[in-house]
């Protein structure tokens, strides 16, 4: 992953991508989770952030890995020590976590049945 981190409009779309995680996920009481229930919160936040990241263009696992490592210490930074663990434990465990995002939605079928041709 390229670019300056300590670009004003980086630091700021890091906020952005912050910010919609902490809409869209409960992040306090992470650490009391089991940890079948903490998987579920490191692949929703995971999800967030690669649609956060669509939004800027295409980006390969390894830049993705980059990115949420770079969040990390963003939030260690502002005291989010919360989300900071959520993204420490994406780290961690990353190669499962993507590929369960990288499930492909599933094709919608034809139902419509069509008749035969009347001559």
């Amino acid at each position: 992953m390229n670019g300056d981190v300590n670009n004003p409009n980086f630091i700021l779309f890091l906020d952005n991508v912050t910010n919609t995680i902490f809409n869209h996920v409960t992040i306090s009481g992470y650490f009391k989770l089991s940890d079948e229930k903490k998987l579920g919160v490191q692949y929703f936040v995971l999800k967030l952030i690669k649609t956060s990241l669509r939004i800027k263009g295409k980006i390969t696992p390894k830049d993705l890995k980059a990115f949420n490592f770079i969040l990390l210490k963003k939030n260690e930074e502002s005291e989010n020590y919360e989300l900071a663990a959520v993204l420490s434990d994406i780290n961690k465990n990353f190669d499962s976590v993507y590929e369960k995002t990288n499930i492909p939605k599933p094709i919608a079928k034809n139902t419509k049945k069509s008749e035969p041709k009347k001559k």
